[in-house]
């Protein structure tokens, strides 16, 4: 086994001059009893796995481990594994190694059924592989058959272990298995994932890989007629009950007959490998999915046309650290010396527009400006020093037709000769102002058609107008009878709105009472796009005792619309209530003449009491004159129970 590293000729911002050098040689510690050393490989920091057929005919892993603080200075810890456990004698499928944890695939071992196949998990004790015996836990699949072959492809990522089954019935099956809170022996969790479309011999988990909460698995059969492969993305952030699923397949088919058949996945990254060893032009897939997996940017890559070779095999394994995919083509050299090939992902200069707001106004227009931000390494090397791309305006709840804004359409160009890391521009579109109680309205400004390959991180922008003229929302006070049996309290708008407007309402009591004096009413308002006016209707009591007047308030609260011109200026009324028995005073008017001495006036009680009541009264001057023409006088009268009339002389 070959070790190579990646040197970054100490301009680690310039991946040009970047080369990978030879570090080491692994060998088997006794070459003598081994064949086939290096069929399997697997890394992660400083440990590496490499598989072997032992010449007794038993498949061993062995475990190197990085003696120092690189590879070159002591030679490598190296310890077999597989020698050491009950599923030494089963051939080994695959092999990953996270961390402490390795992870065999023996899918030709017995499970719980006879050749179902299963996984070994191996946890490390200790500083090291080798002074202690890890850890062994074997799984299996709870479901598991005769022939599953569960095991033959596997990837971990921390706790979490996928497996796959690719022949379990007549579509395959993968597994997805997680630590839990102890250990893989104890409290591991199991899941059989699903996939949303139908699936008929598919080998469904050919290969597999796991990335966070992101899972992909491959079908290589997924067209019987043309052998035509499948893999399906799930992202599993809402939970393992909730993926969402992407399903890819090549653009173009035809040379796609063991599409699948490797995969790897790394952030928002997925290479696709293509291995039909049939002579035809086979490939390599990368899916960017750093816009959305709804939005897949697929690239195929071959080998040279002058060295595709017959049944070069070129994709025929895949790998992805950082920025850098490796494969290989095994025979792609004419020698069939094999080869391996790294392919460098220069991240793309990325462009993006921000999401702006203004506030309307009154009247006439004013610029809104968006920024567009291009940043990126090395954009002096862009052809031409010239990036360019169009942008548009487009309607969302604010449109051109109700003159919100004037529609917009240009190209935009950003010259990179500077040599600088990070571009703005600037896009000034006009909004119109009015005096319309309304919503806050929205409308976008896109990018698109980018004059060389870049990454349109953002490409559209939301531009929020904001609404600043205003609706009152108002209630209304009321004095009532106590024998109108209702007492109509009115809600209104000062003008209509465009936007449904909920209200919610209660009673309190004062010195009316609920079920005595009322009845108490909760509940909500819904003015709809039109109305202004609404009622809240209040039962209200009448007895046959005289009372005072009493009063109950009604409190509106949780405003509810869409709408930011809905304001509620007045929150409370107060509902007098006047009892229709109350009784009344009055006093008469009187015509004397000159000489006749006094003035009688009466006072009068509509109605017998049975308590007493007094007034006072008062002489005041009009045309006549206290003192000249009549005397002024003040004093009380006092109805008595029964007495219905008195006199001021």
């Amino acid at each position: 086994v070959y070790l190579y590293s990646r040197n970054d000729q100490g301009t680690p911002s310039d991946d040009t001059d970047d080369t990978w050098d030879f570090v080491r040689s692994l060998l088997p510690p006794d070459p003598s009893a081994v064949t086939g050393f290096g069929t399997r490989v697997a890394i992660d920091g400083g440990t590496i796995l490499v598989g072997a057929r032992l010449t007794s005919g038993k498949d061993e892993v062995y475990i190197y481990e990085r003696n120092g603080a690189d590879w070159t200075l002591l030679p490598p810890k190296v310890s077999p594994l597989l020698s050491k456990y009950t599923y030494k004698n089963s051939d080994v499928s695959n092999m990953a190694v996270s961390g402490d944890t390795i992870v065999i695939g023996q899918p030709e071992a017995t499970g719980n059924f006879s050749t179902s196949g299963v996984i070994s998990v191996y946890v490390k004790r200790g500083s090291d592989w080798s002074t202690l015996s890890p850890v062994e836990t074997v799984l299996y699949a709870d479901d598991g058959s005769f022939g599953d072959k569960f095991g033959q492809s596997i990837d971990i990522d921390g706790d979490r272990i996928i497996v796959g089954a690719p022949e379990k019935g007549d579509t395959g099956a993968v597994y997805l298995f997680e630590k839990g809170s102890t250990s893989w022996r104890t409290t591991a969790t199991q899941h059989r994932l699903t996939i949303n479309e139908p699936l008929t011999y598919e080998l469904l988990g050919k290969a597999v890989t796991i990335d966070g909460n992101q899972v992909a698995v491959s079908a290589t059969y997924n067209d019987v007629s043309t052998i035509n492969g499948v893999v399906y993305l799930l992202d599993y952030s809402a939970g393992w009950d909730q993926p969402v699923q992407t399903t890819l397949i090549a653009t173009d088919t035809r040379y796609t007959f063991f599409y699948g058949e490797h995969i790897d996945l790394s952030g928002h990254t997925l290479v696709v490998g293509n291995s039909s060893g049939s002579g035809e032009r086979v490939g390599l897939y990368i899916y960017d999915g750093s816009s959305g997996w709804d939005s897949l940017i697929e690239t195929e890559l071959s080998l040279n046309p002058d060295a595709r070779e017959y049944r070069s095999l070129f994709g025929s394994s895949v790998a992805i650290n950082g920025n850098n995919i490796f494969t290989h083509a095994s025979n792609g050299d004419p020698r069939s010396i094999g080869e391996v090939y790294v392919i460098n992902r220069r991240p793309l200069p990325e462009i993006s527009i921000e999401d702006a707001s203004i506030v309307e106004g009154n009247a006439g227009t004013q610029s809104l400006q968006l920024t567009v931000t291009l940043t990126g390494n090395n954009l002096d090397l862009i052809p031409g020093n010239n990036v360019s791309f169009a942008f548009a305006t487009s309607d969302g709840t604010a449109t051109t037709a109700g003159n919100d804004y004037q529609s917009q359409t240009g190209t935009l160009s950003f010259d990179t000769s500077s040599g600088a890391s990070s571009y703005t521009k600037t896009i000034l579109i006009n909004i119109t102002g009015d005096t319309n109680p309304e919503s806050d309205e929205y409308f976008y400004v896109s990018l698109s058609d980018p004059s060389v390959p870049v990454l349109l991180r953002k490409r559209k922008a939301k531009v929020t107008i904001e609404n600043d003229d205003q609706i009152n929302l108002n209630i209304d006070d009321l004095t009532v009878h106590s024998d109108a049996q209702t007492a109509h309290v009115t809600v209104s708008l000062n003008q209509e709105i465009d936007a449904p407007v909920s209200i919610d309402f209660t009673t309190v009591d004062q010195t009316a009472i609920n079920t005595i004096d009322y009845q108490a009413t909760t509940g909500t308002l819904t003015f709809n796009p039109g109305e202004t006016s609404k009622t809240i209707s209040i039962p209200v009591f009448n007895s046959s005792q005289i009372e005072a007047i009493k009063t109950l308030l009604v409190n509106l609260s949780n405003l509810q619309t869409t709408s930011s011109a809905v304001v509620l200026t007045d929150s409370q009324a107060e509902v007098t209530i006047v009892d229709a028995d109350q009784p009344t005073l009055s006093i008469n008017d009187v015509t004397v003449v000159e000489d006749s001495g006094t003035a009688t006036i009466t006072v009068t009680l509509n109605q017998a009491l049975t308590s007493a009541v007094t007034v006072d009264y008062a002489t005041a001057d009009n045309t006549a004159s206290s003192g000249s023409d009549y005397q002024s006088k003040t004093g009380t009268l006092t109805f008595n129970p029964g007495d219905t009339t008195q006199t001021i002389h």
